[in-house]
């Protein structure tokens, strides 16, 4: 029992000390072992005096300790005794066989019985052939006594430590039956886990109804009260707001008034594609609705349809969700709370009891009927069966009609035509049938709401083997008024059925459709965006050829000013280098055509832009007015345009380059003669930072999209100053080493905010 009281504890301290790592994760689950307590101490203390196989260990007390130590010593002296007596000449000469035994606790030699007198000692026993007679040597009589007082004061110091760790266990046996609850709670939850994964089931939504009179509550946090939720009663603590109990599962209660014709609110059952939670290998799912628009369903078909196993398993799955656990059901179904499940399922006669078929259904129903109220759920199989159908029937109809007006929701099986009819032309009772395949004469186990069933006995009858002509003789025997019955509800049922197979094709092109404009739009946004990449990459080609042709034009016209050749060859010199910039600014200027956005989505906050009159790249700070104006941020601006006057770039882009070919200022004479690069090796960075501070801006009021730092590698002391100055400056937008062949980390390039 100590045993078992250490192992809880460590379990309980295991469990804690888990949910305390992770218990974020589990918030639920850590609620349950909050109230565990460690009581590490006792659980030591038993884990130190007790071994696993149960003996008590020396480590339990000192005391134990010296006397174990006393024990094994008076063992060692007495036996080392008995030894010598075996090997004198006496003890060879009176000795039955030289070994030492123990008799009635004490240790004992085998003497002959004829030598018995030679050796002075106390017999113990004797053997049954009386030959061998067992003798306590008087010389080892004082060894024995210490011998065996040692041992009876190691029971003693053994039954006082048990106790003591018993009285402990006393002391605290309301914090160890609390660690045992908790653990129990959590182990319950665990199980239940398991049986859902292993039925593969959902968490139902659990519904709380009312009526018309009754104040709506607000969806409430589920299992944190109710206690109880069973056939017949659910009980709830903790303020759970009556009358509707909280079922342990976990999940919300929601209100949501359903009024049956008695203007009460009854119970709603929505499971979908159902599955019995016994039943194995290939299952066929059903499902199962009451309460949304009738509050009894009335299912009818052949034998062995699956009428039964429908029943069984809307109430099973009912209670199942109010006890907290999963159903083997799809996402989307849903259970209220209901105050009992009542059924009436199977044959209960009884040759002793006196009970017939019938007998022993009208019992259990009136059983029913003394305790169902309107928020139960009650169960019928076969009802009205046993007895005269034409009587049969017409209690069954008065049984349904009872239930509606007192509000009680029900699920009754029937082969009776007229409860077909009955559930047709009264309000609130639908009609279900269990399909059944005419052409192979087998049930299908679907259940089919809002149509009749036909019994197909005859069919099955002859399936099972009955001879033809006694099936051909029933069929001639039946009403033309009942063949055509029968026949209307095939031709429907075909109907329907076809009308399935083509509602399933529909949803199944549909979906292929759907797919294929998806696959189609992916598609063509992706070929977009390859055709805006390429053509961003050819402008920023363009570009950098641009730049180069700028600077050769530059140079051209730096060596004609200074050249000593006449008016007329400058003046051409200087005419074509203005034609040959025009051209380049012509097509660098050239929108690039963008991808369409097939949703038409507007600019949100955060979002870069591309500001066309002002020709300046921001980011989106505010959405769209009632003006359709959105505030830029460009740099240390803010300006407020116009959403069709931006338009929206990816960042990806804005990355590999400029985005739009600068002004560069040259039309027939330069406004700034500004270099593409500014050479700083050999300076020192007090002298650095102006001169780099004065070339930026002139490099910006010249239209410079870039600029060339040079500043050599040496000690990478220059090269930090510049990239110091570069990251914080308004004017540049990026910076990167160059290129191996054109400096690398020697030289600094720095694209200009345009």
């Amino acid at each position: 029992m100590l045993l078992d009281v250490q192992a809880t504890l460590a379990s309980g301290r295991g469990v804690k000390d888990a949910f305390n790592k992770l218990g974020y994760q589990f918030s639920a689950l850590s609620d349950i072992v909050k109230p565990i307590s460690e009581l590490r101490p006792l659980g030591d203390d038993i884990a130190r005096a007790i071994s696993p196989r149960g003996e008590v260990l020396d480590s339990a007390s000192p005391v134990l300790v010296r006397i174990r130590s006393e024990i094994r010593i008076a063992h060692d002296r007495l036996v080392s005794r008995l030894n010598d007596i075996l090997a004198s000449s006496l003890g060879r000469l009176v000795v039955q066989e030289p070994i030492i035994t123990i008799r009635e606790g004490r240790y004992v030699l085998p003497i002959k019985a004829e030598m018995k007198g030679q050796l002075r000692g106390i017999v113990h026993d004797t053997s049954a052939s009386g030959v061998t007679v067992f003798m306590e040597p008087l010389g080892t009589v004082e060894l024995n006594n210490q011998w065996r007082e040692a041992q009876i004061e190691e029971r003693r110091e053994i039954d006082r430590i048990l106790r003591r760790l018993s009285s402990r266990v006393a002391r605290l046996s309301q914090a160890i039956a609390t660690n045992v609850e908790c653990l129990a709670t959590l182990d319950l939850a665990l199980a239940k886990a398991r049986l859902a994964q292993a039925i593969e089931a959902t968490e139902p939504e659990i519904l709380a109804f009312q009526s018309d009179d009754q104040p709506s509550v607000e969806a409430t946090p589920a299992g944190q009260s109710c206690t109880e939720a069973s056939v017949g009663a659910a009980s709830c603590q903790e303020g759970c707001p009556p009358p509707y109990p909280r079922p342990s599962n976990g999940g919300t209660v929601t209100t949501a008034p359903i009024q049956s014709g008695a203007g009460v609110s009854k119970p709603l059952i929505r499971l979908l594609n159902a599955r019995h939670p016994l039943l194995t290998g290939p299952v066929v799912p059903t499902t199962v609705e009451v309460g949304a628009g009738f509050s009894i369903l009335v299912i009818t078909g052949p034998n062995t349809g699956g009428k039964t196993v429908a029943l069984k398993t809307a109430g099973l799955l009912t209670l199942m969700a109010l006890a907290g656990l999963q159903v083997p059901a799809d996402d989307g179904s849903e259970v209220s709370v209901v105050d009992g499940v009542y059924a009436d399922i199977g044959d209960e006669q009884s040759i002793e009891q006196s009970l017939s078929t019938f007998s022993s259904h009208i019992g259990n129903i009136i059983d029913i009927l003394k305790v169902a109220g309107r928020r139960s759920l009650v169960l019928l199989d076969e009802l009205g069966a046993g007895t005269d159908p034409t009587e049969g029937s017409a209690l069954a109809r008065a049984i349904l009609a009872y239930l509606l007006e007192k509000g009680i929701s029900a699920i009754a099986t029937t082969h009776f035509n007229e409860l077909k009819a009955f559930a047709y032309t009264t309000p609130e009772v639908a009609n279900a049938s269990v399909e059944f395949d005419p052409e192979t004469l087998t049930p299908t186990y679907k259940l089919l709401i809002g149509l009749p069933g036909r019994s197909n006995a005859l069919a099955i009858a002859a399936r099972l083997g009955l001879p033809e002509e006694i099936v051909a003789n029933a069929r001639d025997l039946l009403s033309p008024t009942q063949i055509q019955v029968e026949n209307l509800l095939g031709a429907i049922q075909a109907e329907r059925n076809e009308a399935e197979l083509s509602r399933r094709a529909a949803e199944e092109k549909l979906a292929v459709t759907t797919k294929l404009e998806e696959d189609l739009r992916q598609k063509r946004a992706a070929i977009e965006a390859e055709r805006a990449e390429a053509m961003e990459e050819a402008r920023d080609e363009a570009l950098a050829e641009a730049h180069d042709l700028l600077e050769q034009i530059r140079e051209l016209s730096r060596a004609a000013q200074t050249s000593h050749v006449g008016a007329r060859p400058l003046a051409d010199v200087q005419h074509k280098a203005a034609a040959a910039e025009r051209e380049v600014v012509k097509r660098l200027r050239r929108p690039a055509s963008r991808p369409s956005s097939p949703d038409n989505e507007p600019v949100k906050p955060g979002d870069l832009v591309f500001v066309r009159h002002l020709r300046q790249l921001g980011e989106v700070v505010s959405d769209p007015d009632a003006k359709g104006e959105v505030e830029v941020q460009l740099g240390s601006f803010k300006v407020r345009v116009k959403s069709d006057n931006v338009e929206k770039r990816s960042r990806r882009s804005v990355r590999q380059g400029p985005p739009q070919a600068p002004h560069l200022g040259f039309g027939g004479a330069p406004t700034r003669d500004v270099p593409l690069q500014l050479d700083l090796r050999g300076r020192r960075a007090d002298e650095v930072i102006p001169e780099v501070e004065q070339y930026l801006n002139d490099a910006y009021l010249s239209g410079l999209p870039y600029v060339r730092l040079i500043h050599g590698k040496g000690t990478g002391a220059l090269r930090q100053v510049v990239r110091e100055q570069l990251s914080n400056h308004p004017l540049v937008r990026s910076f990167s080493s160059a290129e191996d062949k054109d400096g690398g980390d020697g030289v600094t390039i720095a694209v200009l905010a345009l």
